[in-house]
């Protein structure tokens, strides 16, 4: 397995097709970083294609957007049809224009990778996997007791090359029978000029700007679904607030499900918790600049981008064991890692971290040199530039 590509010179732009059957307007964590890596590539002078699903007419079938080509195909959004028309769908975009493409990345495992792995097979086009999750949601079990699950599993492994993200992404593709040759473990990237470290005059500046009425603030940025814990979490902030120090409050940002249970449960602790719960925000590099410390209870997770984005703003972590915080947060002691669903240890290191200044900035600024060093949007645009190269040579 190859922790990081070598930059390998392209001679040439390379043509490059995504596939992502979400994207563009849909926002969530995959398709963030895949937006992020088709533009950092467009931006580094090669040729990419974005093909993703039409769930809605109004969105327009052809769009450019920070240099990227982005086709829609048809799909029927319903039930029963959405799949099979979005695969027949792929399957002729792929027979009719594949070939006009150097290397195809499929950044969503299951049924449209094995498509587009067996069409690059017909076609004789390299095909990259990308592995987002490990786990339950990971590679092995993602398909569980699908029909399909036997034929999909055997072309995915027949892919070209493999994206890992995180050291357990990479273990479980090896373990399905991938050869280690063919994995190489990138991360997602972050733009370490957009997220980057505040001092304390701007930090207070960014509070009063955005309503935060605490003068230090844990923050905590992800969709407010169950796999997140965000009960969990405010058991765990409940609990640390009897020995913080002055001053301190919890602000979420997110929208999702689970929205009204959560402020429910806020009302329950009362106005002296200091819980904000804010909804989704655009501009999350601001409430991220104005926080001192980034909190995560989540119970699943694969590379999180909003950790990411946390460390690339110099914010020191407490968050569960899941499989991208050992990759990111433990081995650069760049924060507090505790098992997952263990609330007191989470609560314990919340007030470890807002109890000590110097250990707020000592852990901050390792969060920003891992960030910048090993996940920042060009060096992993870089990465992969090299990746495809090597496989189209």
């Amino acid at each position: 397995m190859k922790r990081l590509v070598d930059r390998i010179p392209t001679g040439s732009p390379l043509r490059i097709l995504m596939m992502a059957p979400q994207y563009r307007p849909i926002v969530g964590g995959y398709e963030r970083a895949a937006e992020r890596l088709s533009a950092a590539l467009a931006g580094r002078g090669h040729q990419v294609t974005v093909i993703t699903e039409r769930r809605d007419p109004a969105w327009p079938r052809r769009e450019v957007y920070e240099g990227v080509a982005i086709r829609r195909l048809w799909c029927v959004f319903r039930p029963r049809f959405h799949m099979p028309t979005s695969l027949v769908s792929l399957a002729l975009f792929l027979l009719r224009h594949g070939r006009g493409y150097d290397v195809w990345h499929a950044h969503q495992y299951g049924l449209h990778a094995s498509v587009m792995i067996g069409m690059g097979l017909v076609l004789g086009r390299r095909v990259v996997l990308k592995l987002t999750s490990s786990g339950e949601q990971g590679i092995a079990r993602a398909m569980g007791g699908h029909p399909m699950a036997r034929i999909v599993n055997r072309l995915q492994k027949r892919a070209s090359g493999i994206v890992a993200l995180t050291r357990e992404t990479a273990s479980e593709a090896l373990a399905l029978g991938i050869p280690s040759l063919r994995i190489h473990q990138l991360g997602n990237g972050v733009d370490v000029k957009v997220y980057r470290q505040r001092g304390e005059r701007e930090r207070a500046a960014l509070k009063a700007e955005l309503g935060v009425d605490t003068p230090r603030a844990v923050i905590c940025v992800g969709r407010l679904a169950p796999d997140k814990n965000l009960d969990g979490l405010l058991t765990a902030w409940q609990q640390a607030s009897v020995d913080l120090p002055a001053g301190w409050g919890l602000v979420i940002v997110g929208e999702g499900e689970m929205r009204e249970r959560l402020v429910a449960k806020v009302a329950s602790l009362g106005p002296r918790s200091k819980v904000m719960l804010v909804g989704a925000k655009k501009e999350v590099e601001k409430w991220l600049g104005a926080a001192d410390v980034y909190v995560s209870a989540s119970n699943r997770e694969g590379l999180s981008n909003t950790l990411l984005e946390a460390m690339a703003s110099g914010l020191p972590s407490a968050v569960t064991r899941v499989s991208g915080a050992m990759d990111l947060v433990a081995e650069s002691n760049a924060g507090i890692v505790v098992d997952v669903g263990d609330m007191d240890a989470l609560a314990a290191a919340i007030v470890r971290l807002a109890s000590d200044n110097d250990l707020q900035l000592k852990m901050g600024q390792a969060a920003r040199r891992k960030v910048e060093i090993s996940y920042s949007i060009d060096a992993v645009a870089a990465g992969h530039e090299g990746l495809y190269s090597q496989l189209v040579r």
